[in-house]
């Protein structure tokens, strides 16, 4: 890139000095001061310092620029995994969670209608739920609890039937992040056992390293990130402990992040997350495995129950910072989540839609799907 990039207009000092003055003004007619009174650092009461101790400004200039990170898809990722020679680029996925109770017309509908990446959770009859799913398509990940095992199983045969290779499976055992809230997985034992099966199946993760766990304890981004790694970095030692090559271990590995509607933090948040993670990757000798499927939802802990249909908003711009962060795909939850059995009066089908349509309104009508790295610029 050329310096000129970087390069400030031969009046920016005195431009500067123009908003320091025009902020101080602001300053003096809100106290109802002489505008003499008030000091020119007046704007930094306007900086915003985060959960993390990290001072956020109010404005930045070329002054602030940092150097122009790698292009996307190269190492270390931090502007995303797809690269700007894709053969095509629909941004991320569309993700929607099914349970027990739902049904295949449900999931062939939304499918139909806009939802790409299916979570099939609990003892959902697999069989029954996913008849007619094009796996080749389609990516399923489950969210199976301690039953992860069977409903692999029961996965894997129908996988095998339609005898083509699956667009991206994961079993989303997660041991160890599961610890931390209390929602129910297998023990890491059996992890490891999924993990070393899923080695000889195409394109098959057997764990999930779930940030979520953390964001709903109260965790901060930083501590979201820095739990994490070191979940993903004990994950790694026992993979190989067990006879996995550190290739095969990364392999078996994607994590899962809560977004919230703190915009800019959390496109940060994920490319942060996706950088160290190389680093970890490079640090283990395969920095070529260093990227792996990052998964986003919007996240529990910012949905309110007084005001449901505020929620809407919330998770338009979570869906906006989570995609433009570079997730692999994105779960919108309804906006009536927060609500045991949803708000009175909504139809389930209704909030579904409305939850699908908010990232299909950034991926198709705002074209953000149709950019690679639009954080980028």
């Amino acid at each position: 890139m050329s310096d000129a990039r970087n390069s400030l207009i031969e009046d920016f000092a005195q431009r500067q000095e123009a908003w320091y003055k025009g902020v101080a003004g602001v300053f003096a007619r809100v106290h109802k001061k002489d505008v003499a009174d008030v000091p020119l650092d007046a704007w930094r009461k306007l900086i915003k310092t985060t959960y993390d101790g990290i001072d956020v400004n109010p404005l930045y200039t070329r002054q602030d620029e940092l150097p122009e990170a790698q292009v996307p898809g190269s190492f270390p990722y931090t502007r995303g995994a797809a690269g700007v020679d894709a053969a095509t680029n629909s941004g991320w996925g569309v993700t929607e969670s099914f349970g027990a109770s739902a049904t295949n017309a449900q999931v062939l509908s939304a499918l139909e209608n806009g939802t790409t990446d299916i979570v099939a959770y609990g003892d959902a009859p697999l069989a029954d739920l996913l008849k007619g799913v094009l796996f080749q398509y389609a990516p399923v990940r489950l969210n199976a609890g301690e039953n992860v095992k069977a409903q692999a199983a029961e996965l894997y045969k129908l996988i095998d039937a339609e005898g083509a290779t699956p667009a991206r499976v994961e079993l989303g055992a997660s041991p160890l992040t599961s610890q931390v809230d209390g929602s129910a997985s297998c023990d890491l034992d059996t992890a490891i056992e999924l993990a070393k099966e899923a080695t000889s199946r195409e394109n098959t993760r057997a764990i999930l390293v779930d940030g979520v766990a953390f964001s709903n304890q109260g965790g901060t981004d930083a501590q979201q990130i820095g739990f994490t790694l070191a979940a993903g970095v004990e994950y790694l030692r026992r993979l190989t402990d067990a006879g996995l090559t550190v290739e095969q271990a990364l392999d078996q590995l994607s994590f899962r992040y809560a977004i919230t509607d703190d915009q800019f933090g959390q496109i940060a948040k994920l490319r942060a997350a996706r950088t160290l993670w190389a680093r970890v990757a490079e640090i283990v000798g395969a920095p070529e495995k260093g990227s792996c499927p990052i998964h986003a939802l919007t996240a529990p802990a910012m949905f309110s129950q007084r005001d449901a249909w505020v929620n809407m908003l919330r998770s338009t711009v979570s869906a906006f910072a989570a995609g433009v962060g570079g997730a692999t795909d994105v779960e919108v939850l309804c906006f009536d989540w927060a609500i045991p059995g949803g708000l009175p009066g909504v139809s389930r089908t209704f909030a579904h839609r409305i939850a699908r349509n908010t990232n299909l309104l950034l991926l198709e009508e705002s074209h953000i799907g149709h950019v690679v790295d639009p954080a980028g610029g």
